[in-house]
């Protein structure tokens, strides 16, 4: 996906993978630690960390309000987290947008990555843990990019979403 201009990704559950401190990745991984032992975590962290230092790349996360109250890791780890998150969305090329609790349902469905490319259709990733696909050409991806619509018409502006990101970061730090 190296080749990728745009990456929009939204997550109704986690902090996307491009965008975790080393800490919450690690917190992330740990009901899947193997012998006591998470491996890769930093270096894909910071390898992740270099494609986003990439300005010629146009990224957008769309975020659910729970993503940032859920304490994955504790309180701590979340308030530096969503500070992070903060300062990322402070370069011209990186955008994070919360979808409030206030703005009610909205129709979704599961974490979603829609690459867009410049001299290709765009390719859209589609799982979790679990199980995943990408889908290519058609309905498939043009029902992700509607989606793209839909939840960047709920969520909060730049400003809202970093004012909303500030507060909760503050309520993790008194937890």
């Amino acid at each position: 996906m190296a080749k990728a201009h745009s990456l929009v990704q939204y997550e109704p559950m986690l902090v996307p993978d491009l965008l975790r401190t080393p800490e919450y990745a690690e917190a992330c991984a740990v009901p899947f630690k193997i012998d006591g032992h998470v491996t890769g975590v930093t270096h894909t962290n910071s390898h992740r960390l270099k494609w986003l230092s990439n300005e010629g790349l146009a990224y957008l996360a769309v975020l659910d309000e729970a993503v940032l109250r859920r304490p994955v890791g504790g309180g701590q780890v979340m308030s530096k987290q969503i500070r992070h998150l903060v300062w990322l969305a402070q370069r011209p090329h990186i955008n994070v947008y919360v979808i409030p609790f206030r703005h009610g349902a909205y129709p979704a469905g599961g974490p979603f990555s829609f690459y867009g490319f410049r001299l290709a259709p765009p390719i859209v990733h589609v799982g979790d843990r679990h199980a995943s696909t990408f889908l290519e050409l058609g309905a498939g991806t043009s029902q992700y990019q509607a989606a793209i619509g839909a939840l960047t018409a709920k969520a909060l502006n730049f400003a809202e979403s970093a004012g909303l990101m500030t507060r909760i970061a503050a309520d993790h730090e008194r937890s």
